[in-house]
């Protein structure tokens, strides 16, 4: 028990880490903060004690992708979650951007996104060719979900992403991992959400911008990939070798991550 309430502030020694990848003062102690609640509270107790150390390793890799992207570790947000895994990958945690850290970057580059599930008992009317959509949600008995849609907005412009219960079935099959403990098994709705959005943002023009780097990081991380190379290679992509010289410095100086 000691272990668990004292261990992860451990996480205040990648405050320089943290400062160097974007967080301002005010945002670094809120960060620091919200990352050794979840982690003491929500992470630690599902592991054994041989496996906390390399637990509060990962969790400080996947902390500094956060970092990174100026995203809280704070799962009520729906921005972003660090989850442990149910399958022997070798890799103890896992990192999910949620669908609102799309939405979030879409918006700072003067898109609106909107994503939204329909029900069987919903009422709707989907234009693909004329990019209109009807979509009036039954309130009290929704039935089962049936489909996605998301719908981008620029400057008057229009793009809709749409994929049927179906056309999940697929997604999630390709996955390999649905089971508990999975976004798939724990967050099916949002990874309704998130699959969608993915989609109709590789048809918008985002290059360089941050919605694509989350997207390429995302795409990356997976279940069980090498979180430290991930963060080295969105570093590579945005052209900032100082910056990945600084954070490598500071990994070696740190030891315990």
């Amino acid at each position: 028990m000691n272990k668990i309430t004292t261990k992860p502030n451990q996480l205040t020694i990648l405050s320089p880490r943290f400062v160097s990848l974007g967080l301002n003062p005010h945002k670094l102690t809120q960060f620091i903060s919200l990352a050794t609640i979840d982690l003491r509270d929500k992470i630690l107790p599902k592991f054994g004690k041989n496996d906390r150390e390399q637990v509060i390793k990962e969790y400080g890799e996947l902390a500094c992708i956060l970092a990174r992207f100026n995203i809280l570790p704070d799962p009520i947000n729906q921005k972003a979650y660090i989850l442990p895994f149910s399958k022997t990958t070798g890799k103890k945690l896992s990192l999910q951007i949620g669908y609102k850290a799309y939405i979030q970057f879409a918006e700072k580059s003067g898109f609106s996104l909107n994503t939204q599930i329909i029900y069987s008992n919903d009422e709707y009317n989907i234009d693909l060719a004329s990019s209109i959509i009807s979509h009036k949600p039954e309130i009290t008995n929704r039935g089962e979900p049936i489909a996605v849609y998301t719908v981008a907005k620029k400057s008057g412009e229009s793009i809709i992403e749409f994929m049927t219960k179906d056309d999940m079935k697929e997604v999630k099959a390709m996955v390999g991992f649905t089971g508990k403990g999975s976004p798939w098994g724990s967050f099916e709705g949002e990874m309704w959400k998130k699959t969608c959005l993915k989609r109709c943002i590789k048809r918008l023009d985002l290059s360089g911008t941050d919605i694509e780097l989350v997207n390429m990081v995302d795409d990356k991380l997976g279940y069980g990939e090498d979180n430290i190379k991930v963060v080295d290679e969105v570093l590579d992509t945005i052209q900032q070798p100082e910056l990945k010289n600084q954070t490598q410095k500071l990994q070696e100086e740190e030891g315990d991550f």
